[in-house]
This record gives C-alpha cells, structure tokens and sequence, in this order.
C-alpha cells in the first residue's frame, strides 16, 4: 500500500511512494568488465569495416583505432618531484 510523505516545511508534498521499487531493464543485464567489452566491441567495429558502405569506411577504422588504444596497456612511468 502506498504512502505519502508529510509536507516539507516550504508547503510542498513529495509524491507518494509504493512500497514496491521496480528496476530498470538494464540492471538485470550481468556486468561485464571494460576490457572484455572493448575487445567485444573492437571485434564488432572490424568486422563492420569489411562489409561496411562508402560513408562508414571512413569512421569505423578510427572507430577501431581508438579502441586499440584504449585495450593497450600503457607503460606507467613514475614522475620525480
């Protein structure tokens, strides 16, 4: 059963809240870690670019290129201060 909650001391009433909270359809989606989803969508982008129409063979090369940068691990150097 619904209830409401008391008015605010500016006058004004919040909206009633069911007892129940139902979750969005994207937070039944199991997570997947950035590094398996970026070689998923690296994989998805280079296989786009063999089939892909002349306005898309432009972007989706950079498309790939950026997620290549972003997959390779960057060598951290220490700075001295």
């Amino acid at each position: 059963m619904p209830h409401c909650q008391p008015r605010t001391p500016t006058g004004l009433t919040s909206r009633c809240i069911g007892t129940e909270m139902k979750n969005s359809p994207y937070l039944d989606k199991p997570l997947v870690p950035l590094a398996v989803a970026l070689r998923s969508m690296l994989a998805e982008t280079e296989a786009k670019i063999a089939m892909a129409a002349p306005a898309e063979k432009a972007r989706l090369p950079q498309r790939a290129e950026v997620l290549r940068e972003w997959i390779t691990p960057k060598s951290r150097k220490l700075l001295s201060t």
